[in-house]
C-alpha cells in the first residue's frame, strides 16, 4: 500500500466512524426506549473514540495530521442503511442493527489490513479485532435476552 493510499485509508476511516456514531445517534432517536437508546448512544461514544484513535495513530506514525477529504462517500462503511427509515426500534431490533454494522466494520477494517503492511497492518488488525469484539460482544446481548425470554 502506497503512502498516498494509506493517509486515503485513514482518511476513509475517520470519516466512516464519524458517519457511525450519527447513525447510532439517529436511531437513538427512533425509540422511547430508555435501554435501547442507551444502548445507541454507548455505540455512537465507541464510533467517535475509533475515529480519535485512528487521528492519534495517524499522527502517531507519520508526526502530521490528517488534512485531506475522504474520496468516496463513506456513510454507508459501518451502518445498516436500510435501518436509517425505521422508527420505534426495539431493544432486540437495536442489538441486531448495531451487530450487523460492527460486522460490516470488521470487512472493511480487514480489507485494508490485508492490503497494508508492517505497522499500518497491525493497526488495521486490531481494529479488526476491537470491532469483532463489539459484534461478539452485541451477539451475547442477544443471545442473553433470548434466554431470558424464553
Amino acid at each position: 500500500m502506497k503512502a498516498n493510499d494509506i493517509e486515503q485509508a485513514f482518511t476513509n476511516s475517520i470519516a466512516a466512524e464519524k458517519h457511525s456514531s450519527k447513525f447510532y445517534v439517529q436511531l437513538k432517536s427512533y425509540t422511547d426506549d430508555e435501554q435501547t437508546a442507551s444502548l445507541f448512544q454507548k455505540m455512537a461514544d465507541q464510533e467517535i473514540e475509533h475515529a480519535r484513535k485512528l487521528e492519534q495513530q495517524w499522527a502517531s506514525l507519520t508526526g502530521k495530521q490528517l488534512i485531506g477529504f475522504p474520496n468516496q462517500n463513506m456513510e454507508y462503511v459501518e451502518t445498516v442503511p436500510v435501518w436509517k427509515e425505521a422508527s420505534d426500534i426495539s431493544y432486540v431490533e437495536a442489538l441486531n442493527i448495531a451487530r450487523d454494522a460492527e460486522e460490516q466494520a470488521v470487512l472493511y477494517y480487514g480489507a485494508f489490513a490485508e492490503q497494508a503492511e508492517g505497522e499500518v497492518a497491525d493497526f488495521f488488525n486490531a481494529l479488526v479485532k476491537e470491532e469483532q469484539m463489539h459484534a461478539n460482544w452485541i451477539e451475547g446481548l442477544i443471545s442473553k435476552h433470548a434466554v431470558g425470554n424464553k
